[in-house]
């Protein structure tokens, strides 16, 4: 759709203005950075985390979570569901531009709609310029977090580019600095700058840290060694994100309820985080653990609460090839060995994991790390129907109390029926043991004592919202 005469004066003056704002001295914050960036687009955005933190930045979605976890309107001023919970009207904000100048309207929504596979196939209409209605086959409680997904420009159809995209949000790229590799990315927000720099490995950022080239930087799964007095330490749970043993229950050693119970039990959570990770990863239990719908009873089995039965046999455990899961796997062939276990360790290379071995399920128990949304909803994992992929409930778990469990939670909008569904979830989840929950990673985030950030980043989910409140820092 090409730009109208109006929307070229409108790009005109929004690019006069966005050059006076990027010369103009002001406020800044820079982070450090280990790796480079790849796209900033949300439709390409993947694992990398500096993607998902700039591309948070410029981009803006139709709702959001606030600092309590509950939806508030963000491109949407507000919207309504029909009574079965099928129909989902939005009214969006007015006055609304690209950071090209140009109006956002429906259009965008539409067209955006139509890019994510989670939502490509749900009828959309647009009722107005500015309202625009989801209409579900079936009620789907989790629908509001799935469209916290980032609105790109229908104006720019397929011409969104990786590292300079346009976007609605509070930030724009003002300039991207690239000798050989990626330097510098310089973010403008209002009246304020927010600058990330790369660098090639750790220790360069930390000595980065330490000569001041850097306000901040995260560090995951470890504590910054070389403290000093001009820096405050935030330490931030990574909640979207856990690793655990995921067993395939079509092996006929491990169709054995007693024995998955009895690898559980044995299997040394503590130890793990602390001699592998120096104690910096946060142990878990379940499949809910850390989420507002959690099991507040939750079963954990000791041996002392198991039938004494004498196990014999062998498996192999897969773990992709890095070093903290080889030592993970080294200190789990000692725990279940214990029990009569002969435990064989195949480390996989990372871009073989899901081709040769998820999509063949040629494993027994693997090590893994998995994803998650602020939603409780774990259908896709866990549901019978999820067996192949791209479903994920690649340990074969077929459970009716389960999959009923699963399918009430996704039915109902109200709070405490779904928590009753999810509760549910977990106590059979814990009877089965179809997988053994390890650790979620911990971030460390080290900020110089100029940076008062006001908060002490306890209610981020995902450590892209250490930045939600950045226009309140308290900068030099």
């Amino acid at each position: 759709m090409p730009p109208t005469m109006p929307d070229l004066i409108k790009v005109a003056v929004f690019s006069i203005f966005a050059f006076f704002q990027s010369v103009l001295p002001q406020p800044s914050y820079v982070e450090g950075v280990v790796g480079q960036p790849v796209t900033f687009n949300p439709l390409r955005v993947g694992t990398n985390q500096i993607d998902r933190d700039i591309s948070s930045l410029i981009f803006r979605s139709l709702v959001r979570y606030d600092a309590a976890g509950n939806f508030t309107g963000d491109l949407a001023e507000r919207w309504s569901v029909s009574t079965d919970r099928k129909e989902y009207t939005f009214e969006l904000k007015r006055e609304v531009y690209w950071q090209d100048g140009i109006n956002f309207t429906a259009d965008d929504v539409i067209y955006s709609v139509s890019q994510y596979p989670q939502l490509r196939e749900i009828p959309t209409d647009k009722l107005d310029n500015y309202t625009v209605r989801f209409r579900l086959k079936e009620p789907l409680a989790p629908f509001l977090d799935i469209l916290t997904v980032g609105i790109v420009p229908y104006h720019r159809e397929g011409k969104l580019e990786d590292l300079n995209p346009v976007g609605t949000g509070p930030f724009r790229i003002n300039r991207v600095k690239k000798a050989k590799i990626i330097e510098e990315v310089v973010l403008q927000g209002n009246n304020r700058r927010l600058i990330f720099r790369f660098y090639e490995n750790k220790k360069d950022l930390i000595t980065a840290g330490l000569l001041g080239e850097v306000d901040g930087y995260l560090l995951e799964n470890e504590t910054e060694t070389s403290i000093r007095a001009n820096y405050n330490y935030f330490r931030i749970p990574v909640k979207n994100r856990y690793y655990g043993l995921f067993i395939n229950l079509n092996n006929d050693l491990l169709k054995d309820k007693d024995l998955r119970k009895s690898l559980a039990a044995v299997t040394p959570k503590q130890k793990i985080a602390d001699e592998v990770f120096g104690g910096n990863v946060g142990v878990i239990d379940g499949p809910e653990d850390g989420n507002a719908f959690e099991s507040r009873d939750y079963k954990i089995y000791t041996l002392k609460d198991l039938p004494e039965k004498k196990f014999a046999g062998s498996i192999t455990l897969s773990v992709p090839k890095k070093d903290d899961h080889i030592k993970t796997a080294g200190i789990l062939k000692e725990a279940w060995e214990m029990i009569g276990i002969q435990v064989t360790i195949n480390p996989v290379e990372m871009d073989k994991l899901v081709s040769e071995v998820i999509a063949q399920k040629k494993f027994d128990i693997l090590l893994l790390g998995q994803e998650v949304s602020r939603d409780p909803d774990r259908y896709t994992l866990w549901h019978s129907t999820q067996k192949d992929l791209p479903g994920l409930n690649f340990t074969g778990l077929t459970q009716v109390r389960i999959d009923r469990s699963l399918e009430e939670g996704r039915k109902t909008g109200d709070f405490n029926e779904r928590m009753t569904s999810y509760q549910h979830f977990q106590e059979v989840f814990a009877e089965e043991v179809p997988a053994i929950y390890l650790y979620r990673p911990v971030a460390t985030y080290v900020l110089k004592n100029k940076i008062n950030p006001g908060t002490d980043f306890s209610g981020v989910f995902y450590l892209s919202d250490r930045f939600n409140n950045f226009n309140e820092w308290a900068l030099e």
